[in-house]
């Protein structure tokens, strides 16, 4: 994955930061430049799993191919034992024994295709939210619908609720400048609201394309231990 627009994007931040005395507008962009800051660590990380996929791909379907043999030769036992044996308590045993075998590997098969498949998704989806939907100079305002719907897929929720105190503690902050209301520069006017809306959404964005990458990675590296 390469990243585009991203020194334009800390610059911009940087500059309004240099302008801004409005304590609730210095928060946000603190936290925006933040996570900015990290894209460059969790790319790395991505195309460093992204390498490493082929032999991990290689090396699962080894094995998944290993369990779908041992499971054919289970299957002639399997018949040959039902033919000669005249034990209707055993037979139905080794029939439920048998079924769960076959129904094991065909959802272990399901589970990896779907997560493969993830893989492949994310592989074209995540450059593209990144660079064109969340980085980009010249859009007006991110489609957050957009981006929400793109990465649904992709996102771990639970990991989502495990992060959240960071986001927690932003949050806090904000409020806490807001209700300083005895201090001018605390107020917001519009054109402030606006900005602070923009910067949110920002973080917001990125805050999902990020969990987005994470969990992504944590598949590729877990496809070994599906079985």
């Amino acid at each position: 994955m390469e990243i585009k627009y991203l020194n334009d994007k800390t610059d911009s931040l940087n500059n309004l930061l240099n302008i801004t005395t409005n304590k609730v507008l210095i928060i946000a962009i603190n936290r925006a430049v933040e996570l900015s800051n990290e894209i460059p660590s969790s790319v790395f990380m991505y195309n460093h799993a992204l390498q490493k996929l082929p032999s991990i791909i290689e090396n699962t379907e080894a094995y998944l191919d290993k369990l779908t043999s041992e499971t054919a030769e289970s299957t002639v036992r399997h018949t040959v034992k039902k033919q000669v044996n005249q034990s209707v308590i055993s037979s139905d045993i080794e029939e439920v024994v048998y079924e769960k075998q076959c129904n094991l590997l065909l959802v272990r098969k399901m589970i990896h295709q779907r997560n493969l498949d993830n893989i492949q998704f994310a592989k074209k989806l995540l450059p593209k939210i990144l660079n064109n939907d969340i980085l980009k100079p010249d859009l007006d305002a991110l489609n957050l619908d957009a981006i929400n719907d793109a990465l649904s897929v992709l996102v771990d929720l639970s990991s989502i609720a495990k992060n959240s105190d960071t986001q927690k503690k932003y949050l806090a902050e904000l409020h806490s400048a807001h209700n300083d209301g005895y201090h001018i520069k605390n107020k917001l006017n519009s054109d402030d609201q606006s900005i602070l809306r923009q910067i949110n959404d920002y973080i917001y964005a990125l805050n999902l394309w990020n969990n987005a990458v994470k969990n992504t990675i944590q598949t590729i590296y877990q496809l070994p231990n599906e079985f």
